[in-house]
């Protein structure tokens, strides 16, 4: 189940074992997620310090976001 506040969602994911017995145990796992657009996260990345980014259709079933990030110095951001 998941409920949205704006700009997230929280999402419960409810697990339910049954053994074939006369009991089931359920457990639940919950998240928060932040739900943005493709074009603010892409803006988010090049803030992060990533190059060249872009959105790929061509690669799965939904868009892919890559980027590049050259490596940094122990320390340094």
């Amino acid at each position: 189940m998941w409920e949205w506040r704006e700009p997230f969602y929280d999402l419960n994911l409810y697990l339910v074992r049954d053994a074939l017995g006369t009991a089931c145990r359920t457990e639940v796992f919950r998240s928060t997620y932040y739900a943005i657009g493709i074009p603010q996260l892409m803006a988010l990345m090049t803030r992060a310090g990533f190059d060249h980014v872009e959105r790929r259709d061509d690669v799965l079933f939904q868009p892919v976001l890559v980027g590049i990030r050259t490596a940094v110095e122990q320390g340094v951001p």
